[in-house]
């Protein structure tokens, strides 16, 4: 006796398999993805909390500069007033300047 099958019954058990196979590689190619978006965000995350230590570490620096800048400028401007008004003493005291270097 010979059995004669039909092609659908060959066809339907493997293309049920090839859709399975199929749905398998796409839900693992989409966790894949997916964790693979969420561990770019978490780097993301880490980076911009990084940066922004960073630029407050900066601007606070940038501050602490300017301020010892000022505070350098007024000596320096007290300093001179100071020399200057040694200068006008000394000249008005009819001490010759020439005995002072000029230091400004």
């Amino acid at each position: 006796m010979i059995f004669i099958l039909k092609p659908e019954t060959f066809y339907f058990p493997l293309e049920r398999c090839s859709t399975n196979i199929i749905f398998k590689f796409e839900y693992s190619l989409l966790l894949s993805f997916s964790t693979q978006v969420a561990s770019g965000e978490l780097e993301t995350r880490h980076l911009q909390e990084d940066h922004d230590r960073l630029m407050e570490r900066h601007s606070a620096l940038l501050q602490e500069m300017a301020a010892k800048e000022l505070t350098a400028r007024q000596k320096q401007e007290q300093l001179v007033q100071l020399a200057s008004q040694v200068r006008d003493f000394f000249s008005k005291n009819r001490v010759p300047v020439s005995w002072f270097p000029n230091f400004y």
